[in-house]
């Protein structure tokens, strides 16, 4: 996904900008500040994170900071995001299998499923991109991607 990419450093100040189009789909634009900056602790220690609302105020996007000073996750619910395989918000699970031959998944006490590409152990452990499915409608409800897949156990 071609926002707020994992890798690109912590900015100084809360300046961040990438490029989006808003859900209305009217074009690219510059996204400056975030919307709300929210700071926090959990088991791995303080974590910074940026969110952006759309124009009626939903959260649609956050990038997380936690480890080290790159962005640690990048989350969106956002319908128009895709991934370079065409997958979307909104996608069903079968366009995710469809695309992605190597897909893993798993159903979590009957809540949500949950499926991944990437390797989330062992020697290939790296980048992950992470799908959360609806189980009443077996479609993608968020898509995060992450440097740091032991971490995604944090954000579901």
């Amino acid at each position: 996904m071609g926002w707020c990419g994992l890798g690109a450093d912590r900015p100084q100040g809360v300046d961040r900008r990438h490029r989006t189009q808003d859900d209305a789909g009217r074009g690219e634009g510059e996204k400056g500040q975030p919307d709300r900056i929210v700071h926090g602790s959990n088991d791995l220690g303080p974590w910074t994170e940026f969110i952006y609302r759309n124009a009626v105020g939903k959260v649609k996007v956050k990038a997380t900071f936690q480890v080290d000073p790159n962005v640690t996750w990048v989350s969106t619910n956002r319908k128009g995001q895709k991934t370079a395989e065409g997958i979307h918000v909104g996608s069903p699970e079968s366009a995710l299998h469809d695309a992605y031959p190597r897909l893993h998944c798993a159903t979590f006490g009957g809540v949500f499923r949950h499926c991944w590409t990437g390797h989330m152990s062992g020697p290939k452990y790296g980048r992950v991109t992470s799908y959360r499915i609806e189980i009443g409608t077996a479609r993608v409800k968020r898509i995060t991607v992450t440097a740091h897949p032991a971490m995604l156990f944090l954000i579901y």
